[in-house]
């Protein structure tokens, strides 16, 4: 068995940060009372242990970007680096400036209002306003690093969604109404343009028109994280739409696994390319987000039905050869795409520590520790900070590469470390509301 520099941290919990002064302690016995139950562990390790491994990786991953990727100059990522940090180009892609403006925004509003963190979001908002903001709410594709534009809006809805993504975030995080309305705005002509029948994203080989799990995985985190802030009757609906397509209309009854694209329609395409295609890897990225959503609407029984098929996919998704997650599969000719996808692995966790969370269930918990402990041996680039964003089947590390990953990395580090810190409050104990 091969192991990064970072692999054996399990076997080894020394005290790798400080750790926040949380305690995790266990109600105490009454006399007559039932045994005490056995605090939680998760991947072998005490939540306190698990904490200072994820709060040491997201340090660590932080201190690359400030070094390399953080322009504070003009504002905004150079993500298009090796592994060393070397910048290949500075021109920006701004979906990736929406990615870390959220990033940083959280940082700052749930991880210790470090003005540092919040005046590189400030700048990435204000650098994204000055250059990349057109007048009928679409974005440009992609400036230079100081501001030009040079590939303007092409149609693909990804980059705007998480600006508006980004933007919203910072909202929270500065009290900027402007930049919250923005971000609505953004979103509602996102969707506008995915409602006409000749969209096409020009990154895939799907139909002209289809309609792709992997745009309602984005809208439906969005979504929620606006409503939980901003209640407004027209986003209810936009996200009741994008719930029932997914939990409905993407759901395959046959196979029990979930279509990655459908036709305008939402009904199902006849040829067998694309009535057996399934991406794993959007599905599996797909299911936190609605989990979150069903905790929003306190609704029980959508959050078990959503863990069941997080259950399934992984189930269908594992290499039991070599191990990870795989990536598409064509049902009927029974062909997977091996491939793994760190972020996959990441967002996995996410929705497991959700289903621990809230349910407690035992194959949620072995799940984790299965897939923690692949990740955690696998994805870590050596020598470097940061873990491999696209491996092959083998995960044979790569020796250099082209884009560094500025936003699923410490998005999952962020998000499981605020369950944690809800699990050592309750000494490990689920509670669903």
């Amino acid at each position: 068995m091969k192991f990064s520099r970072r692999c054996l941290i399990s076997k080894f919990p020394v005290a790798l940060v400080t750790l926040p002064n949380i305690a995790c302690t266990r109600p105490s016995k009454e006399p007559g009372s039932t045994p005490e139950r056995e605090s939680l562990h998760l991947a072998e390790m005490t939540l306190e242990e698990l904490h200072r491994v994820y709060q040491k990786e997201l340090q660590e991953d932080l201190g690359f970007w400030d070094k390399h990727g953080v322009d504070m100059e003009h504002g905004g990522f150079m993500c298009s680096m090796d592994h060393d940090g070397t910048l290949l180009s500075t021109e920006k892609n701004i979906m990736f400036q929406g990615r870390g403006l959220w990033v940083y925004s959280f940082l700052y509003r749930h991880f210790g209002k470090n003005r540092k963190h919040f005046d590189i979001a400030r700048k990435v908002k204000e650098f994204l306003f000055k250059h990349a903001r057109q007048q009928d709410s679409t974005w440009a594709d992609v400036v230079s690093r100081e501001g030009t534009i040079t590939t303007p809006f092409q149609g693909n809805v990804y980059s705007g969604l998480y600006v508006a993504e980004g933007l919203h975030e910072y909202s929270q995080a500065s009290g900027d109404k402007e930049a919250h309305e923005v971000a609505v705005r953004t979103l509602l002509k996102c969707m506008d343009c995915y409602e006409q029948a000749s969209y096409g994203n020009r990154t895939e080989s799907y139909p002209v028109g289809s309609r792709q799990q992997g745009v309602e995985m984005i809208v439906i985190p969005l979504l929620t994280q606006m409503l939980q802030s901003h209640p407004d009757s027209q986003l209810e609906k936009f996200q009741a739409r994008a719930m029932a397509a997914v939990t409905q209309k993407f759901f395959n009854p046959r196979f029990r696994l979930h279509n990655e694209i459908l036709r305008h329609d939402y009904s199902r395409y006849e040829d067998e390319k694309w009535r057996d295609y399934v991406h794993l890897g959007f599905s599996i990225a797909n299911f936190w987000g609605i989990l979150l959503e069903a905790v929003r609407l306190k609704d029980r029984e959508l959050f078990g039905t959503v863990a069941d098929r997080l259950h399934r996919h992984l189930e269908v998704a594992w290499d039991e050869v070599y191990g990870g997650l795989g990536w598409s599969m064509q049902i009927h000719k029974g062909c997977v795409d091996y491939r793994k996808a760190s972020y996959v692995h990441g967002e996995a966790m996410i929705g497991l520590l959700t289903v621990i969370e809230r349910l407690g269930s035992p194959w949620a918990r072995d799940w984790y520790a299965r897939i923690h402990r692949y990740a955690f041996e696998n994805f870590p680039i050596r020598r470097y900070p940061g873990w491999h964003s696209y491996m092959d089947r083998h995960c044979t590390p790569q020796e250099h590469v082209t884009r560094r990953e500025n936003y699923h990395h410490p998005r999952y580090l962020m998000l499981s470390l605020q369950i944690i810190d809800r699990l050592i409050e309750r000494a490990g104990r689920a509670v669903w509301w």
